[in-house]
């Protein structure tokens, strides 16, 4: 699950925990996507772990919020 959320410019980090789906998170990304065309993701892998980047224009920010929870 998500162990951070960090604010990011026109959007929110989510940093996953270790053992982590990633097919799992990509899918759940794609399938959002699929929904809301004016949502962007962008999933990184490294030695920090995983982390998913969710974007949007700044009058859906608060959609953005709603679905991914609040940066802390």
């Amino acid at each position: 699950g998500v162990v951070a959320r960090t604010a990011i410019e026109d959007g929110v980090r989510l940093q996953f925990g270790p053992g982590t789906d990633v097919a799992e998170v990509a899918r759940l990304a794609a399938a959002e996507q699929d929904c809301c065309r004016f949502f962007r993701f962008a999933l990184s892998i490294d030695t920090a772990g995983v982390a998913l980047e969710v974007t949007a224009p700044a009058e859906a920010i608060d959609i953005v919020t709603a679905l991914f929870g609040a940066p802390a």
